[in-house]
């Protein structure tokens, strides 16, 4: 078992913090070499974070919109 990532592989370390002290070969070999490579898991996070984004949005833009609607209404209602 390898204590510290391969120089060329940037992911390697977060790899280890996020399966939480998994054995650094078969992290190797199910993220790395059975997937495809480096290339293949950074295309997927790639894919995959934009999907999280799309889904937190609104929750971040509907509050905001309400907001701004009660705004509307009651000047509206003051004035009238």
């Amino acid at each position: 078992m390898e204590l510290l990532a391969h120089p060329h592989s940037r992911l390697s370390p977060w790899l280890v913090i996020f399966l939480g002290g998994t054995c650094w070969d078969r992290i190797r070999f199910v993220y790395l070499e059975e997937i495809g490579g480096p290339r293949e898991l950074f295309v997927s996070i790639c894919m995959f974070l934009p999907v999280i984004g799309i889904s937190i949005y609104p929750f971040f833009i509907f509050p905001l919109s309400v907001d701004k609607v009660q705004v509307i209404l009651s000047n509206y209602f003051y004035r009238y």
